[in-house]
Protein backbone atom coordinates (compact mmCIF):
# COMPACT_ATOMS: atom_id res chain seq x y z
CA UNK A 1 0.00 0.00 0.00
CA UNK A 2 1.59 3.17 -0.66
CA UNK A 3 0.78 5.79 2.77
CA UNK A 4 1.69 9.18 2.09
CA UNK A 5 3.15 9.80 5.20
CA UNK A 6 6.04 6.62 4.12
CA UNK A 7 6.36 8.29 0.96
CA UNK A 8 7.58 11.52 2.90
CA UNK A 9 9.96 9.73 4.82
CA UNK A 10 11.49 8.46 2.40
CA UNK A 11 12.37 11.17 0.24
CA UNK A 12 15.70 11.56 0.10
CA UNK A 13 18.16 14.50 0.49
CA UNK A 14 18.24 15.27 -3.09
CA UNK A 15 14.32 15.42 -3.51
CA UNK A 16 14.68 17.83 -0.18
CA UNK A 17 17.49 19.98 -1.80
CA UNK A 18 15.69 20.58 -4.94
CA UNK A 19 12.21 20.77 -3.57
CA UNK A 20 14.17 23.78 -1.18
CA UNK A 21 15.65 25.30 -4.44
CA UNK A 22 12.60 25.18 -6.46
CA UNK A 23 10.83 26.99 -3.45
CA UNK A 24 13.35 29.28 -2.79
CA UNK A 25 13.11 30.46 -6.55
CA UNK A 26 9.34 31.26 -6.19
CA UNK A 27 10.04 32.91 -2.94
CA UNK A 28 7.67 30.23 -1.20
CA UNK A 29 10.02 29.87 1.41
CA UNK A 30 9.51 32.14 4.57
CA UNK A 31 11.78 35.55 4.65
CA UNK A 32 13.44 34.62 7.44
CA UNK A 33 14.51 30.99 6.58
CA UNK A 34 15.60 32.25 3.20
CA UNK A 35 17.63 35.28 4.15
CA UNK A 36 19.34 33.92 6.85
CA UNK A 37 19.61 30.23 5.35
CA UNK A 38 19.92 30.93 2.28
CA UNK A 39 22.23 33.29 2.87
CA UNK A 40 24.27 31.18 5.39
CA UNK A 41 24.92 27.90 2.28
CA UNK A 42 26.17 30.86 0.31
CA UNK A 43 28.62 32.36 2.59
CA UNK A 44 30.07 29.15 3.87
CA UNK A 45 30.29 28.11 0.13
CA UNK A 46 31.64 30.70 -0.59
CA UNK A 47 34.06 31.03 2.46
CA UNK A 48 35.59 26.87 1.33
CA UNK A 49 36.27 28.14 -2.30
CA UNK A 50 38.45 31.35 -1.07
CA UNK A 51 40.27 29.47 1.42
CA UNK A 52 41.29 26.99 -1.04
CA UNK A 53 41.90 29.62 -3.56
CA UNK A 54 43.91 31.35 -0.50
CA UNK A 55 45.92 28.23 0.58
CA UNK A 56 47.46 28.06 -3.49
CA UNK A 57 48.27 31.50 -3.35
CA UNK A 58 50.33 31.49 -0.01
CA UNK A 59 53.76 32.60 -1.43
CA UNK A 60 55.69 29.44 -0.07
CA UNK A 61 53.63 27.44 -1.74
CA UNK A 62 55.11 25.41 -4.56
CA UNK A 63 52.04 25.71 -6.42
CA UNK A 64 49.99 28.60 -7.78
CA UNK A 65 46.10 27.42 -8.19
CA UNK A 66 46.75 29.15 -12.30
CA UNK A 67 49.44 26.21 -12.50
CA UNK A 68 47.42 23.03 -11.86
CA UNK A 69 45.02 23.15 -14.45
CA UNK A 70 42.30 20.52 -13.06
CA UNK A 71 42.35 22.44 -9.78
CA UNK A 72 42.31 26.07 -11.81
CA UNK A 73 39.38 24.47 -13.66
CA UNK A 74 37.38 23.47 -10.28
CA UNK A 75 37.99 26.50 -8.85
CA UNK A 76 36.21 28.44 -11.71
CA UNK A 77 33.92 25.58 -12.16
CA UNK A 78 33.23 26.66 -8.19
CA UNK A 79 32.79 30.60 -8.77
CA UNK A 80 30.14 29.56 -11.68
CA UNK A 81 28.12 27.62 -9.00
CA UNK A 82 28.49 30.52 -6.24
CA UNK A 83 27.30 33.00 -8.96
CA UNK A 84 24.31 30.44 -10.02
CA UNK A 85 23.33 30.42 -5.81
CA UNK A 86 23.92 34.30 -5.37
CA UNK A 87 21.56 35.07 -7.65
CA UNK A 88 18.88 32.61 -6.62
CA UNK A 89 19.57 33.57 -3.34
CA UNK A 90 18.89 37.28 -4.20
CA UNK A 91 15.72 36.09 -6.23
CA UNK A 92 14.28 33.95 -3.46
CA UNK A 93 14.57 36.96 -0.67
CA UNK A 94 13.55 39.37 -3.38
CA UNK A 95 10.26 37.03 -4.07
CA UNK A 96 9.49 35.99 -0.10
CA UNK A 97 9.53 40.05 0.86
CA UNK A 98 6.15 39.89 -1.29
CA UNK A 99 4.81 37.09 0.75
CA UNK A 100 5.35 39.02 4.28
CA UNK A 101 3.72 41.83 6.05
CA UNK A 102 4.77 44.87 5.36
CA UNK A 103 7.32 46.35 7.96
CA UNK A 104 10.68 46.99 8.34
CA UNK A 105 12.36 43.76 8.34
CA UNK A 106 11.04 42.93 4.40
CA UNK A 107 12.28 46.21 3.43
CA UNK A 108 15.40 45.83 5.28
CA UNK A 109 15.91 42.38 3.24
CA UNK A 110 15.33 44.00 0.06
CA UNK A 111 17.91 46.48 0.83
CA UNK A 112 20.09 44.34 1.40
CA UNK A 113 19.88 42.26 -1.59
CA UNK A 114 19.89 45.48 -3.34
CA UNK A 115 22.95 46.82 -1.77
CA UNK A 116 24.79 43.43 -2.76
CA UNK A 117 23.94 43.73 -6.56
CA UNK A 118 25.49 46.55 -6.80
CA UNK A 119 28.45 46.08 -4.75
CA UNK A 120 29.08 42.54 -7.05
CA UNK A 121 28.47 44.85 -10.11
CA UNK A 122 30.83 47.60 -8.68
CA UNK A 123 33.59 44.63 -7.89
CA UNK A 124 33.30 43.10 -11.07
CA UNK A 125 33.50 46.60 -12.99
CA UNK A 126 36.91 47.07 -11.29
CA UNK A 127 38.28 43.68 -11.82
CA UNK A 128 37.64 44.36 -15.87
CA UNK A 129 39.16 47.74 -15.81
CA UNK A 130 42.52 45.99 -14.31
Amino acid sequence: MNDPMNEQKREGVAQFMARWCIDGWKGNIPLTRMFWGGGAVWFIGFALERGVVNLFRVPQSPYFAGELYVLDGLLRLCEWILMASFVWWCIGVWRSVDHETPGIWPTTARGMVALLVIANMASAFVALSR
